[in-house]
């Protein structure tokens, strides 16, 4: 993200970071590492890690991912949230992070080659030279899509990549299989081949058909997803050793320190001891707050402690001196000062703010206050109004206060956007100034004459309520996540059963005598499911994206555990984008399982898949104190606001 920066604000521990980088590329036996960032809501932990991928992004992998949810599978949803990172586009770019990665990496791989005296094909030499100019010319500059030359050039690619594999690490276990899932990914330009190839790297059950075009295997019934995933996460990490080191970044992690989290915070200590101890050349880094790293070293092991927190890089407030330059950063961009815009008072109340978040937030409140008559939040201890000047007082002709003003909304509320900044009572619609005029003169005479005494006459305070703004919150979340799922997301069983129950425990106070558990049928595996009970009714819900034999032997077992519990209503969610169910068998026992009373198929097209998302997400920006909002505030908003979402239907609130 591009945003204004004052680089000394936290430059020490920003250096600390890129040393820390510099030193992991350095080291000969690029062992990883982990560092805690610990600081306050708000307090810059998410800027910082956006200051460095502005410096890094070109050399080095961003990976962001977020709170796990299921004590099981922490290290695939780790990789899960790692491919989606990887698959996503770089700004100012047309290529991907994985594209970055494979295009630097197969550079190296070649000079290797050439400087071990390897003799070269010609197709080397042709690739070598292509990537000279920019190793990203790889994926444009050997031959036009889908042509044979291209075909050719890239089954080159693939043989001197795997042969690598195999002299440096070893031809045995699953890096392989991932390794060629990743060069086939980057071989493909159409988005159809590269949506399959994305699903196998998910390790999901692909109809035959669909394997056949990217020439993939399919998995083993047998496989373990989280061995795989720690293979494939290694996998990224010997890539890298030809690259620059990785950087896992673990952010929104509030959550794993409720009660009921135990044994997931548990499990992920665990899960990230491993990855540090088996992937090479990686920093691992954890965002949190102070109170929850104490409580987390509560539950690690020593052993993980050690580990994860091998640096600790804490943020504090900065000085006063330094919030003033970070407010004329923003101020300046469009002509202004900060002692233009607001009183001393309203100063120091800006920079007493707890956070830097917070110091932004009040400024833009204080300003929207003063530019649309909008009231400011209760818990500011403001000015009588006639210490506050209004927008007359400035000594700058009306047409180009006009103009600067208007920049100063766009900036504000992009550097809001940027940042992930939720300003309170953020309006949902930008007023533009030419609209403003038309409030504050309702005629031509009156407006003549405040435009002659450069006056400006304010109407009544606007009042926004507590629901407003969480609606502005829901539209703005709405229109980021719409645009994430244009992309490849990558859905799974365990991470949607885990949405769920993080759903359902915010919302519990809405049932009486909420009970949730998961019933069992031996050894055989079932589709990923709650039990929930209230005192009105008992259902259970879950989730099956899988296609194929898997799809039908969980299918087959599904239907069984109906039929040992005859008192419950059991629903089935999949996604209008998963693929479409084909196989005799397998459509048999969906059919039977529709044809029950008690049996229901829930298809979640995009408008439920976002709402779904969308209140997942809410529930961890309030956790991690990121939106500003009471629970009872948002129950109430979501359940009258949003009445259509499918969970009601089955678990009316």
């Amino acid at each position: 993200q591009q945003h204004p920066d004052r680089r000394e604000v936290f430059e020490s521990e920003f250096n600390d970071l890129k040393i820390v980088v510099e030193e992991i590329s350095q080291d000969p036996n690029h062992q990883s590492r982990g560092i805690v960032v610990i600081g306050e809501p708000g307090s810059g932990k998410t800027h910082l890690m956006m200051r460095l991928a502005q410096d890094i992004l070109e050399t080095n992998r961003l990976l962001y991912i977020r709170q796990p949810n299921n004590a099981q599978a922490v290290i695939f949803h780790t990789y899960s949230r790692i491919l989606e990172s990887l698959i996503e586009s770089v700004q100012s770019s047309s290529h991907n992070q994985l594209e970055y990665l494979i295009a630097h990496s197969f550079a190296q791989i070649l000079e290797n080659l050439q400087s071990n005296s390897t003799v070269l094909t010609q197709r080397d030499k042709k690739i070598l030279e292509v990537m000279q100019k920019n190793p990203l010319k790889l994926f444009s500059d050997l031959a036009k899509a889908e042509t044979q030359t291209k075909r050719n050039y890239w089954e080159h690619i693939e043989k001197r990549a795997l042969n690598w594999w195999d002299k440096n690490y070893s031809p045995a276990g699953y890096a392989p299989q991932i390794f060629k899932g990743i060069l086939r990914f980057c071989r493909y330009s159409d988005p159809s081949r590269r949506r399959i190839v994305t699903q196998w790297l998910a390790m999901n059950d692909l109809p035959a058909e669909e394997l056949e075009k990217v020439q993939l295997l399919p998995w083993s019934e047998e496989m373990s997803r989280e061995e795989i995933s720690l293979e494939a996460i290694k996998v990224l990490g010997c890539l890298s050793v030809l690259e620059k080191p990785l950087l896992l970044i673990f952010d929104q992690l509030e959550g794993l320190g409720q009660e009921h989290n135990e044994s997931l915070l548990w499990s992920f200590g665990e899960s990230i001891k491993e990855i540090l101890t088996h992937v090479p050349n990686s920093l691992v880094i954890l965002n949190l707050f102070p109170h929850r790293w104490q409580q987390f070293k509560q539950v690690f092991d020593g052993s993980v402690v050690h580990r994860i927190s091998q640096s600790e890089i804490v943020l504090k407030k900065p000085p006063i001196s330094a919030l003033k330059k970070l407010l004329n950063l923003r101020a300046e961009m469009v002509g202004f000062t900060i002692e233009e815009l607001f009183t001393n008072s309203e100063i120091d109340k800006i920079v007493r703010a707890n956070s830097i978040r917070g110091v932004l937030s009040t400024a833009s409140n204080f300003y929207r206050e003063k530019v649309y008559n909008i009231s400011l939040p209760k818990k500011y201890d403001v000015d009588s109004p006639s210490s506050t000047p209004n927008v007359a007082s400035f000594t700058i002709p009306w047409q180009e206060l006009n103009e600067r003003l208007g920049r100063m909304e766009k900036l504000m509320f992009k550097i809001a956007e940027k940042l992930d900044i939720e300003v309170e009572n953020l309006a949902e619609e930008v007023v533009v100034i030419s609209e403003q005029s038309e409030v504050l003169a309702k005629d031509e005479s009156e407006q003549s004459e405040a435009l002659a005494k450069d006056e400006v006459v304010l109407n009544e305070p606007i009042l926004i309520s507590p629901r407003d703004s969480i609606k502005e919150y829901f539209d703005r979340q709405k229109v980021k996540l719409k645009a994430k799922f244009m992309e490849h997301q990558i859905l799974t069983d365990l991470d949607d059963v885990g949405k769920l129950e993080m759903i359902i425990r915010f919302f519990q106070d809405s049932w009486d005598k909420l009970e949730i558990e998961v019933l069992s049928l031996g050894k055989r595996v079932t589709p990923e499911h709650l039990v929930i009970k209230i005192e009105q009714h008992q259902c259970v819900i879950a989730f099956l994206h899988e296609g194929g034999s898997k799809f039908c032997a969980r299918m087959r077992n599904y239907n069984e555990l109906m039929s040992y519990h005859p008192s419950l209503q059991f629903k089935l969610c999949r996604d209008e984008t998963d693929y479409p169910i084909t196989g005799r068998k397998s459509r048999q026992q969906l059919d039977n399982f529709k044809s029950l009373p008690r049996g229901d198929l829930i298809i979640l097209n995009s408008e439920q898949r976002i709402l779904f998302e969308l209140i997942y997400q809410t529930i961890v920006d309030i956790q991690n104190l990121d939106l500003e909002a009471s629970v009872d505030e948002i129950i109430k908003f979501i359940s009258s606001e949003y009445s259509n979402f499918w969970l009601w239907k089955i678990l009316p609130i």
